[in-house]
């Protein structure tokens, strides 16, 4: 049996009023990335818009590799 886990739309690198918005998107991604290693799982389906902008800053675009990689080595 094949195991994964969905995500959507995360749009990370959208500006909100408040910095502790920003920060639950990025928490909620990485909780995504963290269950997937948990779980095992065979792979993760992001469909959808991963970042907010075009051009997403580079610390977020760092934290999205540091994810990915983390996920990647696991």
């Amino acid at each position: 049996m094949v195991r994964f886990i969905h995500v959507s739309d995360t749009h990370l690198c959208r500006t909100y009023p408040s910095a502790e918005r920003v920060e639950a998107f990025n928490t909620a991604f990485k909780q995504v990335i963290d269950k997937a290693i948990e779980e095992k799982v065979d792979f993760v389906l992001h469909s959808g818009d991963l970042f907010d902008k075009l051009h997403p800053w580079p610390n977020v675009v760092a934290f999205v590799k540091k994810q990915l990689k983390k996920l990647s080595e696991a």
